[in-house]
């Protein structure tokens, strides 16, 4: 372990070195001022030959800096990042003890008078390396624990995009129905089935939002999930949270009249919740619009074509006044 002692008097360093020794400690870096100590330790400098675990500040008043007392060195010593977490033991002469509660609230970690007595140095020394040594513990514990806590970011962000599942719903999140689409799509192309997909969205949800609260609009989101979950009857249909705040349903096998039948039941089975909902301008509870498409799909389409053509369907029952089915049969 290195100590870091900052002494101008020749006649106080020779005395320090010698109760140094006598304690087994000899890597030693000696300054003569607080101004060198910042072209050791700053920043750019490249890292001190001994590893500084303890400053020792031993400066008489001769020897400040013109623009510096002891507080002041303590304050510089103590803001400097590279000196920041080592432990300062001031050397103070008695009859200048009214600086020590300035030192020690400017950063100072304990003090010995001068003149020193051996006995003295040595247990401050002893307690002001076994702070350092905890203070180096906790801190590479800290940069471990972040270090874990990155690589579970890391690795939930990971599993986030490879997920299925929607986290705030328990259902199928876009990527599944995306790719259950593409999926379906090559699957009804080779068989000439139809495929239909639903768009619903929360009538006045922003409205929602404001009145109730974002905890409310999770609540409601999750409600709404689990509503629409349950009467999916089929184990082929795909139920997927879609754009943040919009449901998606895909059907394979389904046609424009399956799927508007499907529709209406969910639009009646959310209506029938009777969820307050103030805000809305159609009912004086939570409702859902739908818009649908269905498609045969052909080597000219692409599975997006059918996403689109149901926001288009959306768009037209909104037109229409909300908390209703619109469908569209691609042609």
């Amino acid at each position: 372990m290195g100590i870091l002692v900052i002494a101008g008097s020749e006649q106080e360093r020779r005395r320090l070195e010698i109760m140094l020794s006598d304690e087994g400690i000899t890597d030693v870096v000696w300054l003569d001022s607080v101004s060198a100590v910042f072209g050791l330790l700053n920043d750019e400098a490249d890292h001190p030959t001994v590893e500084v675990d303890l400053i020792i500040l031993n400066l008489s008043s001769s020897d400040m800096d013109s623009d510096m007392d002891r507080v002041e060195a303590c304050r510089m010593l103590t803001s400097a990042d590279r000196s920041r977490d080592i432990p300062i033991i001031l050397v103070v002469p008695a009859i200048a003890l009214s600086e020590l509660d300035a030192a020690l609230a400017a950063g100072a970690t304990d003090y010995v008078l001068s003149p020193i007595r051996a006995a003295a140095l040595r247990a401050r020394v002893r307690s002001a390396l076994r702070l350092r040594n905890e203070t180096v513990l906790r801190r590479s514990g800290e940069q471990k624990l972040q270090a874990m806590t990155q690589q579970l970011e890391t690795a939930n962000q990971m599993l986030q995009t490879i997920s299925p599942i929607d986290d705030l719903t328990g259902i199928a999140n876009e990527r599944h129905l995306k790719e259950s689409l593409d999926r379906e799509w090559k699957i009804s192309l080779r068989s000439f089935r139809p495929l239909s997909m639903v768009l619903v969205e929360i009538d006045f949800f922003e409205a929602f939002t404001s009145i109730y609260g974002p905890d409310s609009r999770e609540d409601c989101l999750r409600h709404l999930a689990t509503t629409l979950d349950k009467e999916m009857k089929r184990p082929g249909d795909v139920l997927a949270r879609f754009a943040e705040e919009y449901f998606a349903i895909l059907l394979p096998d389904t046609n424009i009249n399956g799927a508007i039948t499907l529709a209406e039941y969910l639009r009646l089975g959310v209506d029938q919740l009777t969820l307050a909902h103030t805000g809305s301008e159609v009912a004086d509870h939570l409702t859902i619009t739908l818009g649908l498409a269905c498609s045969f799909p052909t080597m000219q389409r692409q599975p997006s074509d059918l996403i689109a053509a149901a926001g288009l369907a959306l768009s037209q029952a909104i037109e229409e006044g909300r908390n209703r089915v619109k469908g569209i049969m691609m042609q």
